[in-house]
């Protein structure tokens, strides 16, 4: 008589433990995704509210500040 491992004498349980984990790694894997698409999103949203102003961009260190400032309240208020 051949001796058979755990998981080939039952297919079901070893097939529910592939399924759990793929549904492990399917939620790990929506969780990286939707992080980046909320930051682009607050992003978009921002650059859209400064084009409407219409004020043109400044350059330099202190216009870089504001607008990380205005992307970081986008992203708490999207959150």
């Amino acid at each position: 008589m051949v001796q058979s491992t755990p998981s080939a004498q039952c297919p079901v349980a070893a097939c529910g433990k592939v399924q759990l984990l793929h549904a492990f790694v399917a939620a790990i894997a929506g969780q990286i995704v939707i992080w980046p698409t909320r930051q682009k999103r607050a992003e978009h949203l921002g650059r859209g509210r400064r084009v409407r102003d219409g004020r043109l961009r400044r350059a330099g260190r202190q216009a870089d500040r504001q607008r990380k400032h205005r992307a970081a309240q986008c992203v708490c208020r999207w959150a």
